[in-house]
């Protein structure tokens, strides 16, 4: 999945990396942001347009919900409520901002010279036009990159869907989510290796219980990725980005 997505979806302007916790959602957010322009350990480029802005949801929790699941205790989703709310201000702040602008600076459609011979078109690009489209470039939208456990289908309508405030169109086709997905064994070890994180094993059962396939969303209009968390973060970086 990437600034160019094929198919009817047109390029999503949030990307959401979902699952439960210790699944890596942060570290696979960083990635991402950072792999706007980057290359992985094999030499590959990642050639992305636009920039990207970082933000994980562990960030806007209250106190009270990470009190709560410090002690161990899951979350109602009347706890999880007035967080979601939170982020998904934030989600349709980013979409609408990103669509205004977007319409603001159009891109520039270009023609270039085309001669034929034999049968086989070349087509001539002259530097103006090079330089147009690092102009182009310049103006693509950003793309907001958002580390969140959305575990049910009901936390991703409460984040996905709903009029953006410039357009009043459905910011969901805008919206991708990336679930990062293994057997309870691989993110058992992992949470319990983990330092310095309010989230305790204890809760990553109820996590798993609760956890809703992205990929079994209906009706959704929003884009659904699943992928294997035990990959390398290169691996993973170069297949959603790909």
């Amino acid at each position: 999945m990437s600034a160019e997505v094929s198919g009817s979806h047109p390029s999503p302007l949030v990307i959401i990396v979902m699952g439960v916790s210790a699944c890596g959602k942060s570290t696979v957010a960083q990635a991402l942001a950072d792999g706007w322009s980057a290359s992985s350990a094999s030499g590959r480029e990642i050639r992305q347009t636009g920039a990207a802005r970082l933000l994980d949801a562990d960030d806007l929790h209250p106190p009270s919900n990470k009190a709560k699941m410090g002690a161990g205790i899951p979350l109602s989703d009347r706890d999880r409520a007035p967080w979601l709310a939170a982020l998904r201000a934030k989600i349709l702040e980013h979409v609408t901002e990103q669509r205004f602008r977007s319409q603001a600076n159009p891109s520039s459609v270009h023609s270039s010279d085309q001669t034929s011979a034999d049968n086989n078109a070349n087509i001539i690009h002259d530097d103006s036009h090079n330089e147009s489209n690092d102009s182009d470039a310049a103006k693509a939208p950003e793309t907001l990159i958002l580390a969140c456990s959305a575990l049910r289908q009901l936390y991703r309508k409460v984040l996905a869907e709903g009029p953006d405030a410039h357009t009043g169109a459905s910011t969901a086709p805008s919206i991708a989510f990336v679930h990062l997905q293994a057997p309870f064994e691989v993110f058992d070890a992992r949470i319990r290796d983990r330092t310095g994180h309010f989230m305790p094993a204890s809760l990553l059962q109820s996590q798993f219980a609760l956890l809703e396939d992205p990929t079994l969303d209906s009706p959704r209009e929003y884009q659904v990725l699943a992928v294997d968390a035990r990959q390398s973060l290169d691996t993973i970086q170069i297949f959603v980005m790909a």
